[in-house]
C-alpha cells in the first residue's frame, strides 16, 4: 500500500484512497488500536501515519488533532481519521453579521429566527408554500438551540447515512444527498469549518457555487424552528447535530426553508461537492431498455430549481449498466429515483406523506446507489445493484421482492446468498435488486463525475461483512469485471428539470 507523503507541518491532507487501500487501511487502523477502545491516541496515530509512509514529527501530530479531533477527546475514531482524505477548500471568510441575542450567543442578522427565514418564497405555489404553512403553524415556530434540542450531544458522532430522519418538510431531495455524501467517510466533516461544538452557537460551512467555481463560507446559528420541542425539518437519529445545522445552511443558501421545499435529485451534488455537472439518465415511457442522458447544471447557484438539462443522446439497458460499473470503480456519487406509480396501490405513508408501495419502494424519492457489481454464483451470472433508502431503519420502506433481504428464493442461490452474507442482513435501508428489478421500479439514475476521497460507507460495510464480489463461498470466486468504454451519441438542446420530493 503507497501513498505519496502529501502532509506537512502547517496543514495540508492525505491523498485519496482506492477501495482496496481503504479495507487495507481499516484493517491497518484496528491494528493500532491496542486498547480496543475504537480511536487512536497521538502515539497511536503516529505509528499509523509512519506505516503509511507519512511525514512525522511532534509538530505534524499536534496540527493532526487540531484538524480532526472534532470532540476534543484527544483520541481520533475513524470517521476523524477519514477526514483528512478530503482535501480542504480555500473559502473566502464571510461576515458574520450578529443580531442582538437574548442568550448571550451568536444569532445570525442575516438569517434570523423568525418566520420569513421559514416561509419566504419568491414564488409560493412554485414551492409549495402551503404545505410548509400547514407543518409549521404558518411559520410561527419554536425557535431552538441545536444544543438544546440534542442536549450533551456531539456536532459529529461517527458520521453514518442513518444519521438522517426526514421531518414534515419535503427536502428528501436534500436529505438523500446528505446521506449519499455521509456514505463517504469524512466528507461532512470537511464541510463544516468547526469540529466540535461551540459555545457561541455560531458555524461556519463550505457552499460551492459551480457556476463561479469557487467554495463559500456560509454563517448560520444554531437556531432550528421546532413545534412542540422538536424540529420541524431534518431530525437527528442520533444525538449529534451536523444533519439540523447543515440542512439550515442550505435553507440560507437558497433564501428560506420552503426554498429548499422539493428539487432535483442531484442538487446536493452540486452544491456541496465540486464535482460539476451531473450525468443523468431517464427511462423512456413505457420502455424499459432505452434511456435518454442529460447534462444537469445549476444555472443559479441560489436558486435550486434553476436545475437545466442538456440533452445528450441516449442509451440501452446494457450499455447503462457498463457506465454504472465504471462509475462504481471511479468511486462516483450515484444516485437513484422513480417517478413510477407503485404497483398495487401505497402500503404506507413516509414522514412527509409519501406513498411507500406494497414493494417497499417509494415513488419521488431519492435513493443512495451503493454499487453495480457482477457475481458468478450458482452457475449464472448475476447483475445486482445496491440501493440505500436514507429513511434508514423503517422496514417498510425496504425493498422485497428478488434478492432482497427476506426473499424466499435465497435456498435456491446458496452461493450468491453466502456471498452477499444474506443470513447477517439488517433493517438498516440497504438492500440488493437485480438489475432487471431495478429498471422495472426506478425510472431515473444520477452520476456526479468526481472521484470521492473514500469509498462508499455501503460497500465497506458490505466487504467487511462478506458482502465483496471477490472471495465467494465453496471456493468459487466471485469477480467483477472490469467495464469496457462505451460511447453515447450527442444532441443538442435544453430542458428544465423535474423535481424530486
Amino acid at each position: 500500500m503507497q501513498w505519496a507523503p502529501q502532509m506537512a507541518a502547517g496543514g495540508g491532507g492525505l491523498p485519496p484512497l482506492d477501495k482496496d487501500s481503504f479495507h487495507r487501511l481499516k484493517a491497518m487502523f484496528a491494528q493500532n488500536d491496542t486498547d480496543n477502545s475504537n480511536t487512536l491516541d497521538p502515539n497511536e496515530v503516529a505509528r499509523l501515519l509512519t506505516a503509511m509512509g507519512q511525514p512525522v514529527n511532534q509538530q505534524i501530530i499536534w496540527k493532526f488533532f487540531q484538524d480532526y479531533d472534532t470532540d476534543r477527546s484527544g483520541a481520533l475514531s475513524w470517521t476523524e481519521f477519514c477526514a483528512a482524505f478530503h482535501q480542504k477548500a480555500p473559502t473566502a471568510p464571510a461576515p458574520a453579521i450578529a443580531h442582538p441575542s437574548v442568550d448571550g450567543k451568536f444569532t445570525d442578522a442575516e438569517f434570523p429566527p423568525t418566520r420569513d427565514s421559514i416561509l419566504k418564497s419568491p414564488n409560493g405555489p412554485a414551492d409549495h408554500i402551503d404545505d410548509v404553512i400547514a407543518h409549521t403553524n404558518n411559520g410561527n415556530c419554536q425557535w431552538l438551540r441545536a444544543s438544546e434540542i440534542c442536549p450533551h450531544g456531539k456536532l459529529f458522532n461517527n458520521v453514518h447515512p442513518n444519521d438522517i430522519a426526514q421531518g414534515t418538510l419535503g427536502d428528501c431531495w436534500l436529505l438523500a444527498g446528505m446521506a449519499g455524501l455521509a456514505e463517504f467517510e469524512g466528507h461532512i466533516l470537511s464541510l463544516f469549518q468547526e469540529k466540535t461544538v461551540t459555545p457561541d452557537g455560531k458555524y461556519t460551512v463550505k457552499i460551492y457555487d459551480m457556476n463561479a467555481r469557487r467554495w463559500n463560507s456560509v454563517v448560520i446559528d444554531d437556531y432550528i424552528p421546532c413545534i412542540n420541542g422538536k424540529p420541524c425539518m431534518a431530525q437527528p437519529q442520533d444525538n449529534e447535530m451536523w444533519v439540523l445545522l447543515l440542512e439550515k445552511a442550505a435553507a440560507k443558501w437558497f433564501g428560506s426553508y420552503t426554498q429548499i421545499n422539493g428539487a432535483f435529485a442531484m442538487v446536493p451534488f452540486m452544491f456541496l461537492t465540486d464535482g460539476g455537472p451531473c450525468r443523468t439518465f431517464t427511462q423512456r415511457p413505457g420502455d424499459i431498455n432505452t434511456y435518454d442522458i442529460k447534462q444537469a447544471t445549476l444555472a443559479d447557484a441560489h436558486n435550486r430549481n434553476s436545475v437545466q438539462l442538456m440533452p445528450q443522446g441516449a442509451l440501452s439497458s446494457d450499455q447503462l449498466w457498463v457506465e454504472l460499473m465504471r462509475a462504481d470503480d471511479n468511486n462516483f456519487i450515484m444516485a437513484c429515483w422513480t417517478t413510477k406509480d407503485p404497483p398495487g396501490g401505497a402500503a404506507g405513508r413516509g414522514a412527509s406523506g409519501e406513498a411507500i408501495a406494497s414493494d417497499g419502494i417509494v415513488k419521488g424519492h431519492a435513493y443512495s446507489f451503493i454499487s453495480a457489481d457482477e457475481y458468478q454464483a450458482d452457475g449464472q451470472l448475476h447483475r445486482l445493484v445496491r440501493i440505500r433508502n436514507p429513511w434508514g431503519k423503517n422496514p417498510a420502506a425496504e425493498w422485497k421482492g428478488e434478492m432482497s433481504d427476506q426473499w424466499a428464493g435465497w435456498r435456491r442461490l446458496p452461493e450468491l446468498a453466502a456471498a452477499l452474507n444474506i443470513g447477517a442482513s439488517e433493517c438498516d435501508g440497504m438492500f440488493w435488486m437485480p438489475w432487471d428489478s431495478f429498471r422495472d421500479r426506478f425510472s431515473d439514475l444520477g452520476i456526479s463525475p468526481q472521484s470521492m476521497a473514500t469509498p462508499r460507507s455501503g460497500k465497506s460495510e458490505s466487504s467487511a461483512q462478506g458482502h465483496t464480489p471477490t472471495g465467494g463461498a465453496h471456493g468459487k470466486s466471485f469477480t467483477k469485471p472490469r467495464a469496457p468504454k462505451t460511447r453515447a451519441a450527442s444532441a443538442k438542446g435544453k430542458k428544465k428539470s423535474r423535481g424530486c420530493c
